[in-house]
């Protein structure tokens, strides 16, 4: 069992100048907390798949509130790009590039054409975050017109859930707020977003015309799948109410008013095609050009009254997402959970990834 990062063994090996910034640090050897004001500005050096390095120029600004980590405008410093508060016990981030226009405005660079800057930022939190041993949370807010789905307009981790069973974020290891605030461990955390995503795959990849009876017994399925794992008590109340009898039975009828709809829509309902497949077929296919608007209606009542379990969840625009850590006293590193897809076909999974340690940064009072 990974306990939750209780220590910050990257401080307690910088012992000789850990306060001397003037000089190339690893990024695990700065102070973020306490009462000590850092140097304004923070260049950080982030190893990329080419030979050369990105470099983001983040600055750090001071209220009599809180401290932020900003990511400014190249010609333009009080605009910013990325915005980053640091609370008592959490980084919130507030901002992460909200216009592709971003990417050419603000204050980083690389040699490397295809850098993912939103997946480095979040790596550069990984490391502030895991330190400081705080989490970070998130409105999810992302928007993303996915090429193939164009006339699809939802929100990038619903359509990234709909095309490969998870969304963006969850990726890189942020899961539903209430499900981080209700486990603490490492394995009970991997099991429930787990069955998380059996849920999502469910949804999108069963035949529409055994969709309702599916979702219906999901609960009874999630028993037979508990039996073969050891987890705590915390975490059988967590799941066994999120996907309770009389909630599961709700969800399948509700998904049987969408799969209605979507008979009514198909020229040709086929009962063994999946929301996915329809999907694509609805995206794809010209004599179905006019069921796109009626479509993305009938997949925006799915995604609220079925995908959907936690009650306050549905009703916010926004949801909270959270990423927490966990430090392996044996391997001496800290670790997160994030999800990935071994086959199409088949559910994504839960992994392990380590926080980067190849992070490097100089903080100064301007930026050179």
């Amino acid at each position: 069992m990974l306990p939750l990062v209780t220590c910050s063994p990257s401080q307690k090996r910088h012992k000789q100048g850990q306060n001397d910034y003037s000089r190339t640090l690893p990024l695990q050897y700065i102070k973020w907390g306490g009462d000590e004001q850092l140097p304004q500005n923070i260049s950080v050096s982030i190893p990329t798949e080419s030979n050369g390095p990105a470099k983001l120029n983040f600055v750090i600004q001071y209220t009599s509130k809180y401290k932020k980590l900003v990511l400014p405008y190249r010609d333009n410093p009080d605009r910013d790009c990325v915005e980053v508060i640091f609370q008592p016990d959490l980084l919130k981030l507030e901002d992460l590039f909200f216009s592709p226009r971003h990417l050419k405005v603000c204050n980083m660079e690389s040699d490397y054409p295809n850098a993912k800057f939103g997946a480095l930022v979040i790596d550069v939190l990984d490391v502030i975050a895991s330190t400081m041993q705080h989490a970070i949370i998130l409105e999810d807010g992302s928007y993303y017109k996915k090429p193939q789905f164009e006339t699809f307009e939802l929100n990038m981790t619903n359509l990234l859930r709909l095309t490969r069973g998870y969304g963006y974020y969850e990726a890189r290891g942020f899961f539903p707020e209430e499900m981080c605030d209700a486990i603490t461990t490492k394995e009970d955390l991997e099991f429930s977003q787990t069955i998380n995503l059996k849920w999502t795959h469910t949804i999108f990849t069963t035949p529409i015309g055994r969709l309702s009876e599916t979702i219906r017994d999901f609960h009874s399925d999630l028993q037979t799948i508990q039996t073969k794992h050891v987890i705590s008590s915390e975490q059988s109340t967590f799941t066994n109410t999120l996907y309770s009898e009389n909630n599961c039975a709700e969800k399948a009828t509700n998904a049987s008013i969408f799969v209605e709809a979507l008979r009514r829509m198909l020229p040709n309902p086929d009962h063994n095609v999946s929301v996915r497949e329809a999907a694509n077929k609805i995206e794809n296919n010209e004599e179905y050009t006019t069921l796109k608007y009626n479509f993305q209606n009938e997949l925006d009542f799915l995604i609220k009254n079925v995908l959907t379990l936690d009650h306050n969840q549905s009703q916010q625009e926004m949801p909270l997402l959270k990423k927490k850590y966990f430090y392996d006293e044996k391997e001496g590193s800290t670790f997160f959970l994030a999800c990935q897809t071994n086959t199409i076909d088949d559910p994504p999974v839960v992994i392990s990834k380590k926080v980067r340690d190849d992070i490097t940064a100089v903080l100064s009072t301007s930026h050179e």
